[in-house]
C-alpha cells in the first residue's frame, strides 16, 4: 500500500491472530497524490472535450436543404412524438413502478414494452 503498512503478527499457538495497521502518511504525500489527481482529471477532461469535437466535425453536415426537405410535414411527427412520450413517461413507467413495488407478474413485461 502506498499510504501506510500492514503488519501481521500470529500470536500464541496459531489459534488467534493480532493485526496491526499503522499508516504514516506524511501532509505532502497527500499534497501530491491530490495534485497528480487533480491533473489527470483535467487531462481527461480535455482529452474527453477533443474527442467530442473531432466526432462532431467529422460527419457531413448537408448545408443546402432541398425544396421538398424544407416543405416537409414536422407537425404530424411531432404529435406522433408527443403522445408516445406521455403515454410511455406518464402511464406506463408509473404503472410499471406500481407493478414491481407489488411484486406483481405483470412488471417485467410491461417494463420492457415500454423501452
Amino acid at each position: 500500500m502506498t499510504l501506510g503498512r500492514v503488519i501481521a503478527n500470529a500470536v500464541g499457538n496459531g489459534k488467534s491472530v493480532s493485526l496491526s495497521v499503522s499508516f504514516s502518511t506524511t501532509a505532502s504525500e497527500v499534497v501530491r497524490t491530490t495534485r497528480i489527481y487533480t491533473m489527470h482529471r483535467r487531462l481527461l477532461r480535455v482529452a474527453f472535450g477533443f474527442y467530442l469535437i473531432t466526432h462532431v466535425l467529422s460527419h457531413p453536415h448537408p448545408d443546402d436543404l432541398t425544396e421538398e426537405d424544407a416543405n416537409k410535414p414536422v407537425d404530424t411527427i411531432l404529435w406522433i412524438h408527443i403522445f408516445l412520450q406521455a403515454m410511455v413517461w406518464g402511464v406506463m413507467f408509473p404503472l410499471g413502478m406500481v407493478l414491481g413495488i407489488t411484486r406483481s407478474r405483470f412488471h417485467v413485461p410491461l417494463q420492457v414494452s415500454s423501452c
